[in-house]
């Protein structure tokens, strides 16, 4: 359910982001090229949330992995042809996955769930590299295009797919207490 909800709620929320993040750059000019890592990495840093929010509710190993293949399939057929990269998504999930693995899937707190946030986004980063040729910048854009992306993976990804899943957690925990309740009145 997360990897084929989490591309509706992407496609959805991207576009606002776009514009409110377009409007900063008009406003405040702090990087020469196409808005830099300002618009573009904390624009899409939160994109792979999925994969730890999938983690974080399994806990199983490769939950995060096939959130995200199923997100990137979503993805892929929102956008159509625009981003075949998408289709290549799990890879940011199998990033998610290794940093829960380090743990051995026993740890699900915040340092380990920012960790995972980082882990998807550097296992993401190659990709996007080539896809939007990246490589052709200066050197001084990949530096801060990089910390931009762990910083933004630690809170985007990480923490937001930590504090959904929480929720969903305790939402699903409080509905079964007084579901046990309502069962024990019954008899």
């Amino acid at each position: 359910m997360v990897g084929v909800l989490t591309p509706l709620i992407d496609s959805r929320v991207e576009v606002p982001l776009v514009q409110f993040f377009y409007n900063i750059h008009n406003t405040i000019n702090v990087f020469d090229y196409t808005g830099g890592p300002l618009n573009s990495d904390l624009l899409v840093a939160w994109e792979e949330y999925g994969g730890v929010l999938a983690a974080y509710i399994v806990r199983k190993p490769g939950a995060a992995t096939l959130a995200v293949t199923v997100n990137g399939l979503g993805q892929f057929l929102i956008d159509g042809f625009q981003g075949p990269h998408h289709l290549v998504y799990g890879i940011a999930g199998l990033g998610a996955d290794l940093a829960f693995a380090a743990f051995r899937y026993r740890r699900f707190d915040i340092p380990a769930c920012a960790f995972a946030g980082v882990a998807s986004q550097l296992f993401w980063i190659p990709v996007t590299y080539a896809y939007h040729a990246a490589y052709r910048m200066p050197q001084s854009y990949i530096a801060v295009d990089l910390v931009t992306r762990a910083v933004g993976g630690a809170l985007g990804d990480g923490l937001m797919g930590a504090a959904i899943g929480f929720v969903i957690l305790w939402v699903s925990a409080r509905a079964g207490t007084s579901r046990n309740q309502e069962g024990s009145k019954d008899k």
